[in-house]
């Protein structure tokens, strides 16, 4: 815990960065205070989420949608299964800043979609594939350690 403030010219606070680590599930945190005797130390700490969440389906018919998500040497197939209607959907591949990096229009047939999409040009890190509407979305977690 710091002690004293920052006074001056010295932005030493603005060192701080949170991150997510390629395990997908564990945070890491590090940063800069003032401890005792105004000496400028540094705080590194993490914590695990184990827990993939999503949002709740609004729509109790989307209640039994299933999202399935697998990346096979940068080749990712998606597909969605259990839809009760065949409304246009849309795909996102976002990075863990938020970013939406690939965005596209689904059309279901049959209560169903499938997709193939090419990732080998994203880093090795974690993702959130989306698949939803205005009625739901379902989100998986994609982590991608090596596209080769």
């Amino acid at each position: 815990v710091g002690v004293a403030a920052q006074d001056g010219t010295n932005r030493y606070g603005d060192y701080a960065q949170m991150s997510l680590d390629p395990d997908g599930s564990t945070f890491w945190y590090t940063g800069e205070y003032i401890g005792s005797g105004g000496n400028i130390r540094t705080r590194i700490f993490s914590f695990r989420m184990d827990a993939t969440s999503g949002v709740a389906p609004v729509d109790p018919y989307y209640a039994n949608a299933v999202l399935h998500v697998t990346n096979d040497h940068g080749v990712l197939d998606v597909r969605i299964e259990g839809l009760h209607t065949d409304e246009t959907l849309t795909f996102d591949i976002i990075g863990m800043d938020g970013r939406t990096l690939r965005h596209a229009n689904a059309e279901p047939s049959g209560g169903r979609w499938s997709t193939r999409a090419d990732v080998r040009a994203l880093a090795a890190a974690s993702y959130f594939v989306r698949v939803g509407n205005a009625h739901f979305q379902k989100v998986e977690r994609l982590v991608i350690t090596d596209n080769r």
